[in-house]
């Protein structure tokens, strides 16, 4: 908008924000989404049927209630449930795919070559610390 002052005419800018709250909030649902992923390998790389989640990760969710089963439009926390949801789902169902490649009565047992063994430990390692970068 042009303001006059001295004889001369000057701009005043106006800053939108909406494009920066827009990629703030692209990268937390992705900071979250990397944090969940990071939390369920943590908890395969334990063997455990458990996740422990970020207490970030759990303030951001907040307390689920009836207001997401059918919501129209999810809020954020909901949103964040339903991710925690799947990787879970995620982390039962490669635990359930493993436990049944083994107890397979006419296979013979799983067995990888020792280095492929430490190779994939090293790989989910890897990858949970490349997250936890981004945490």
């Amino acid at each position: 908008m042009p303001v006059a002052t001295r004889g001369r005419c000057r701009y005043l800018i106006r800053l939108d924000d909406k494009q920066i709250r827009s990629e703030e909030a692209i990268l937390e649902a992705e900071l979250a989404e990397l944090t969940a992923r990071r939390n369920r390998l943590e908890a395969e790389l334990r063997d455990s049927g458990t996740i422990r989640w970020d207490a970030e990760l759990l303030a951001l969710a907040g307390n689920e209630d009836a207001s997401c089963e059918g919501a129209d439009v999810p809020n954020e926390s909901c949103k964040i449930h339903a991710m925690m949801d799947g990787q879970q789902r995620l982390l039962e169902a490669r635990q359930t795919s493993r436990a049944g490649l083994i107890a397979q009565p006419n296979r013979k047992p799983l067995r990888f070559p020792q280095g492929q063994t430490r190779s994939r430990r090293l790989s989910a390692r890897c990858a949970a610390r490349a997250i936890s970068v981004f945490h």
